[in-house]
């Protein structure tokens, strides 16, 4: 075998390897919902009781973590029955670095026996426009895109928006995010 036929057999053989291994992206992408449409709900007004904890931080305190988990594990284990949710403000006096949140647990019931160390809040909404995000972690679409995306519906109906984002987490890795109008 010459030189030429040799570069001919490993340049067939890598470009082979490259389609077999796009190919294989683009059926796990696919297969973890990576193309799944995302589209804007408008739902009806809601009122949400929550119970958990307010932080204003920066992005990469412990604190944040420890309580998303914490109220997965009281979820989980049937303590509390509700969906995880986190309530993110939009508060443009934060450095960049830092974020205004609320992460608690929306309960489903009105009775709950709830950590003594969780603050109870009652939230309404007007209108809400929502997305609702089947696809994996791993292939959803940038959170900035879908907030954008909900900003300009709520805003082309002409509502007047309240000051903060609504991430529901469902145990399947699922989730849905709303944003509220007043």
């Amino acid at each position: 075998m010459n030189l030429k036929q040799q570069k001919i057999l490993w340049g067939s053989l890598i470009g082979l390897l490259v389609i077999i291994l796009g190919w294989s992206l683009y059926i796990i992408y696919g297969n973890l919902g990576g193309f799944d449409e995302v589209k804007v709900y408008r739902l009806e007004p809601a009122q949400r009781t929550v119970v958990g904890k307010y932080y204003k931080t920066r992005y990469s305190d412990k604190a944040l973590k420890e309580q998303f988990e914490r109220c997965q594990t009281l979820i989980e284990s049937n303590h509390v029955k509700g969906d995880l949710v986190v309530f993110s403000y939009q508060n443009p006096d934060l450095a960049a670095n830092e974020v205004e949140q609320f992460i608690g647990i929306m309960l489903k019931e009105d009775i709950a026996e709830i950590p003594v160390d969780f603050d109870m809040k009652e939230f309404n909404s007007g209108d809400r426009y929502a997305v609702f995000l089947s696809m994996h972690p791993l292939v959803r679409m940038p959170e900035k895109q879908y907030r954008k995306l909900l900003r300009e519906t709520a805003s082309g109906d002409g509502g007047n928006l309240q000051e903060f984002f609504v991430e529901i987490y469902f145990p399947d890795n699922s989730m849905t995010v709303e944003v509220w109008v007043q």
